[in-house]
């Protein structure tokens, strides 16, 4: 689907589109993540999930929906391999 395809932005490099299209970002995560939890859309997997970035889900109560158990630790795993890139000899 669309929606399918426009996630695809969230495995690019945040710093290359953020600050051009961070809002219409936003808007359109807040307009439609609702629907895909509810509706169980198959394109929004936990990995998925977990590449959304926290400030642009302005909803607590829909963020704590998407960070499930799962993701959470996609998302911890991947900021450990993140650290250990930019600091060598980290655990």
């Amino acid at each position: 689907t669309g929606d399918s395809f426009k996630h695809t932005i969230f495995a690019h490099n945040e710093r290359k589109w953020k600050y051009i299209i961070e809002d219409e970002v936003k808007r359109w995560l807040n307009e439609n993540v609702t629907s895909w939890l509810d509706s169980k859309a198959d394109f929004f997997t936990d990995f998925r999930k977990s590449r959304i970035p926290t400030w642009a889900i302005d909803d607590p109560v829909v963020l704590n929906r998407i960070r499930n158990k799962k993701v959470r630790e996609m998302r911890s795993h991947r900021e450990n391999i993140v650290l250990k890139t930019l600091r060598p000899g980290t655990k």
